[in-house]
């Protein structure tokens, strides 16, 4: 399941987890495009 967070410092709003605001998944496709980014 997924869930929408809005932040409280800077006011954004995302999808995430339900209980946490990234997944196992968001975390490693994060890891995939700083990668490719820092090429």
């Amino acid at each position: 399941s997924t869930g929408i967070w809005k932040c409280s410092k800077c006011e954004t709003t995302f999808a995430g987890g339900t209980y946490l605001p990234d997944t196992p998944v968001g975390r490693a496709s994060q890891k995939s495009f700083s990668k490719v980014g820092s090429e």
